[in-house]
């Protein structure tokens, strides 16, 4: 619940033409690291905001804290936006030339009539580590 996410596992191999988002279990993705989110807003056409990490942040509810390490990136959009029914969609960091998955969004104040707001990511690499956990009883 922390990094507002939930890791499934497939009952049995995915259709052929399934396409695989690269996941990166590495170092956390810092502050100032450049950010790719890719998102279908309440089922709209496929939308892209790049962006910038801010920090770290804790939230509870709706109220999202800044914090000097927490389950969760605050992103700053430089172009585009996210909007209502985005949520839990991807979030890219480059590395070695390749993107990966480093978080999925939890919400927040950026729209197309705030774009300065700011949204909150659950941080990829702390909810796989967490679901793998759990699956192996940990």
């Amino acid at each position: 619940a922390s990094y507002d996410a939930t890791l499934l596992q497939l009952n049995q191999q995915p259709p052929a033409n399934v396409v695989y988002a690269g996941s990166y279990f590495g170092p956390g993705t810092r502050p100032g690291v450049d950010v790719l989110g890719v998102h279908h807003p309440k089922g709209d056409l496929q939308k892209a905001s790049v962006g910038t990490v801010r920090g770290y942040v804790s939230c509870g509810g709706s109220d999202c804290t800044r914090v000097s390490s927490g389950p969760m990136l605050e992103v700053a959009w430089r172009t585009g936006a996210t909007e209502g029914g985005s949520s839990g969609s991807a979030m890219f960091a480059q590395s070695g030339g390749i993107r990966y998955v480093v978080g999925t969004l939890f919400g927040g104040a950026s729209s197309c009539q705030n774009p300065v707001g700011s949204d909150y990511f659950g941080r990829f690499e702390l909810s796989f580590a967490d679901g793998i956990g759990r699956l192996l009883g940990r």
